[in-house]
């Protein structure tokens, strides 16, 4: 609501920093996008996951008229390497529907599903289902175990807490997929963490207990762990209860190594424009003053933003766009779900 309104909207679409009209602002994209395709040059369009079917529709007519045009989808908080994780796994790229509420265990490395991990207010829902007065007077109350480094809202609800450093979450894994599996992975020691050791052990035999109906996650965005914390919940058989690979998540579709790509393709040269939609990366990329030293190699920039935020003040026009307070939409957040 803060955001609908804030005085520092732009009232005007902007063109080399002064208020324009309409009518120029087409007629500077339009040639500038006619230009890059023209002069052999690619067009990227960088925004934040797009799960609206009929933005989807739009961006597909923008690339049948543009077929130098490229999507690229980057979020400021990424689950990248969920995704790659299930690519390498499974061969999916996906990121999985969670099911909480089918789950007898939890145990959760470092993510704040309660909180700010993929979609808190869902997985809150389907956390308290067995978790609340009727699960407790049938005695089938689920279990939660959460290790992480620093208190979130999930760690306080959880049963059992065990503090961990990040660099221990790595060796916690690898410990708790070879007590689940015989296996002897090397790197699973804890060091003076006798703490963690302890309930690692006793995390795996309840886990193996619970088979079917427990689930493991992990707030890491590193690929390699990810690919772990599948193996664990394959040896768990998680697989087609507590989490679905079938019909899944695209709330967060960013893809960093494309991103990285683009910001690559930028400083060779090889980018004649570029649109923001719902994205500013001069905010939160990791590496901002490489991206935007990149973005100086680009001719046309263009963003949607509705305010001269930190990369829409680096373009060269900005398209204001609507909060979406004021504005009607679609979106596809679940396979087979639409709203």
């Amino acid at each position: 609501v803060l955001d609908l309104y804030d005085v520092s909207k732009l009232k005007a679409p902007v063109l080399k920093n002064e208020e324009t009209t309409w009518a120029k602002i087409d007629s500077y994209v339009k040639g500038e996008l006619t230009k890059a395709q023209a002069g052999g040059k690619k067009i990227r369009i960088v925004a934040s996951t797009v799960n609206s079917p009929s933005t989807n529709a739009v961006l597909a007519q923008f690339v049948t008229k543009y077929p130098a045009a490229k999507l690229v989808q980057y979020d400021a908080v990424s689950y990248t390497g969920i995704i790659q994780a299930n690519q390498n796994s499974f061969g999916k790229a996906v990121l999985p529907k969670y099911n909480f509420d089918k789950a007898d265990l939890i145990v959760s490395f470092g993510a704040d599903f309660l909180g700010t991990w993929i979609s808190g207010e869902e997985f809150t829902s389907q956390y308290t289902a067995n978790r609340n007065y009727k699960s407790l007077e049938g005695k089938k109350m689920s279990r939660h175990i959460q290790f992480e480094s620093g208190m979130s809202l999930t760690g306080t609800n959880a049963d059992t807490r065990v503090p961990v450093k990040l660099s221990e979450e790595g060796p916690a894994l690898i410990a708790l997929y070879n007590a689940i599996t015989g296996q002897a992975l090397p790197g699973g020691t804890l060091g003076n963490n006798a703490t963690a050791d302890k309930v690692i052990k006793l995390a795996a035999k309840e886990l193996v207990q619970s088979k079917g109906k427990a689930l493991v996650v992990c707030g890491s965005n590193d690929v390699s762990t990810q690919i772990l914390v599948n193996a664990i919940n394959a040896a768990i058989g998680s697989y087609g209860t507590t989490i679905d690979l079938d019909n899944p998540c695209f709330l967060y579709a960013g893809n960093d190594a494309e991103f990285n790509g683009l910001v690559a393709e930028m400083t060779r040269g090889e980018v004649g424009a570029v649109l923001f939609l719902n994205s500013n990366p001069a905010y939160d990329y990791v590496d901002a003053k490489k991206f935007e030293a990149a973005l100086k190699s680009v001719p046309a920039k263009i963003s949607f933003s509705d305010r001269a935020d930190e990369t829409a003040s680096l373009c060269d026009a900005i398209a204001i766009n609507h909060n979406y307070l004021e504005s009607w939409g679609d979106a596809n957040a679940y396979e087979g779900y639409y709203s």
